[in-house]
């Protein structure tokens, strides 16, 4: 069928213009048969299209197991859940006239898995003042004297002034981060108020699985206390807390410790 606009163009050469039909077949590159055919139409009313037949998917009747395993994962530790490979391979053990490839079966698992992991979070805007830092630490390889080392570098940034500073360690034990902090400080001539760090073990130690108590090292007390500053740590898993100084250990990675 012509568009509407070629049709309307075909009535429009027709009528107004008085134009011969061979004219229009030729201009319009139509054939003389679909011209006439357009000039006598007289109801241009747009023909509903009947609703297609939804067919059965294969996978309903094996979508109410898939989403038992789905919410007994829920209590299990995140290494040991099913993915779409296991549960496809449990499926065609269980059943014999199991018959629905592995893609479907993926779709499948990815919808419900969305379903029953949906987890709505909502994040408060976060004020940044004048003085306070973030601290991170970042992976790396770097060479000293010819050795190649698999090290670390520890990153302080500075969210109100968007400027971050960063020290190569060795390590990332409690001895190599005060070190690498004592050398940001000495470099920019100044202690921030107050520092928010992550729940790094080589400084403080958790206890409880949510985290209900914080026990600090000892030699990092001393170091906090020497130079009078206040630490703020991070909730378990919640990145967003420091996203500043997140920002600024990829930003490092990628121009200073990329070969």
């Amino acid at each position: 069928m012509l568009s509407m606009k070629k049709i309307d163009l075909i009535r429009k050469y027709k009528f107004d213009l008085d134009m011969p039909v061979r004219t229009i077949s030729y201009k319009l590159d139509v054939s003389p048969t679909s011209i006439y055919k357009y000039l006598r139409t007289d109801d241009f009313s747009e023909m509903l299209k009947k609703p297609r037949k939804k067919r059965p998917s294969k996978m309903e009747k094996y979508e109410p197991i898939i989403r038992e395993w789905l919410i007994e994962d829920k209590t299990r530790h995140y290494k040991q859940r099913h993915t779409a490979k296991r549960v496809y391979d449990r499926l065609n053990e269980m059943y014999d006239d199991f018959d629905v490839c592995y893609s479907t079966v993926a779709a499948t698992f990815r919808r419900i898995k969305s379903e029953v992991y949906y987890v709505c979070r909502e994040y408060a805007p976060l004020r940044h003042i004048p003085g306070e830092a973030q601290v991170d630490l970042g992976n790396c390889n770097f060479v000293e004297n010819g050795i190649k080392y698999k090290g670390y570098y520890i990153v302080m940034s500075f969210p109100y002034s968007n400027i971050a500073f960063c020290q190569l360690l060795k390590s990332k034990n409690v001895q190599c981060i005060v070190q690498g902090m004592k050398n940001i400080f000495e470099f920019i001539g100044g202690v921030p108020h107050e520092i928010t760090f992550d729940n790094e073990s080589g400084i403080v130690k958790c206890l409880g699985e949510k985290i209900t108590k914080r026990v600090e090292n000892e030699l990092f007390l001393r170091f906090k206390n020497h130079y009078d500053f206040r630490c703020k740590y991070c909730n378990s898993h919640s990145p967003n807390q420091k996203g500043h100084v997140e920002g600024k250990i990829g930003y490092l990675r990628r121009n200073l410790f990329v070969p």
